[in-house]
């Protein structure tokens, strides 16, 4: 998801930039999503309900009215979001109480950094893979756009650094 942020937010505007060029495709891409996998047992043993589960996530996942500010004709609502980051701040959620102690997602929980849909994805020689196409204007020089795209890949490698590639499939 952290490559997929990148693609979408580096290089595909590069690519689209360069003269000739009429839109870059990303197939593949992977949202950013916080998994929760609760443990039916482990709740039934700390006496912890699904719904009990279900308000602190909704309360701590909400975008809620803090107050308003006027000006002139016009009045703003004041809005506060609420939704947590990553899975390590969802683990220290506090979902309930017992005998004076919070309780803690983490604590009934497996809570992991993911994707949005980690049953779908892009592959290219067995390994996942993020795929970039990029279509030439129609009054572009496909020689022209071509040469550029390839110019420009070294930079987007450099800057990808060692732990992604760059691979050209189809040209």
């Amino acid at each position: 998801w952290r490559l997929d942020a990148f693609v979408r937010s580096v290089i595909s505007p590069r690519l689209s930039a360069i003269a000739g060029v009429a839109q870059v495709t990303i197939s593949g891409s992977q949202k950013f999503a916080v998994r929760i996998q609760l443990d039916p047992l482990t709740l039934a043993a700390r006496g912890i309900g699904l719904d009990e589960v279900e308000r602190a996530i909704r309360t701590a996942n909400a975008q809620t009215p803090v107050g308003s500010h006027t000006r002139s004709d016009q009045r703003f609502t004041i809005e506060v979001s609420t939704q947590l980051g990553n899975a390590q701040a969802w683990r220290d959620l506090i979902i309930a109480n017992r005998n004076g102690r919070p309780l803690r997602l983490g604590d009934v929980a497996k809570v992991i950094d993911s994707v949005e849909d980690d049953q779908r994805a892009s592959r290219h020689n067995g390994s996942p893979a993020l795929v970039l196409t990029v279509q030439r204007q129609p009054d572009a020089s496909t020689i022209d756009v071509v040469d550029q795209v390839r110019a420009a890949l070294p930079h987007i490698q450099e800057e990808l650094g060692p732990g992604a590639s760059l691979t050209t499939m189809n040209d």
